[in-house]
């Protein structure tokens, strides 16, 4: 399987470029690995031109797209723990008119292809007991994010 792997995005201003990298790689399978939204000296018409690719793209069968932190804000305003420092009002209201809550729903915290396992900043050795296999790995991760959610 032929796959693509793009870290944060961060609002990149070269959307357009992301695409065409994608089509002349023409992958099985593109995973972004989270981080939509924020950057320095972004504004809300920045946020909302990325909600509405990142809409778009989360349609899209041979997509993966992952949490990360930078978007969390977006999903959950006023949730302190979520908070990140390039988040504004005036950027949420934007970017909720393209992300609903079908589209935040598509997003997921990791993404398993076999043996490798994607996620947006890691899974560290500490927090998965020792001696599992891959199988075993997978369902307490997949559980985890289940309690996480809940």
């Amino acid at each position: 399987m032929k796959m693509l792997v793009i870290p944060d995005i961060h609002e990149a201003p070269n959307l357009a470029e992301v695409e065409d990298a994608i089509a002349a790689h023409s992958p099985d399978l593109t995973v972004f690995l989270g981080d939509y939204f924020d950057q320095w000296g972004d504004t809300p018409a920045d946020a909302g031109r990325t909600a509405e690719w990142l809409a778009n793209s989360l349609k899209l069968d041979k997509r993966r797209h992952l949490w990360g932190n930078h978007h969390l804000p977006y999903y959950l305003p006023g949730v302190r723990a979520l908070s990140c420092p390039g988040w504004t009002s005036r950027k949420y209201q934007e970017a909720k008119r393209f992300m609903g809550e079908a589209d935040w729903q598509r997003l997921t915290l990791h993404h398993w292809d076999g043996d490798w396992l994607f996620t947006h900043a890691g899974w560290s050795h500490s927090h998965c007991p020792g001696g599992l296999s891959i199988a075993q790995k997978q369902e307490y991760l997949d559980e985890q994010v289940k309690l996480a959610w809940s």
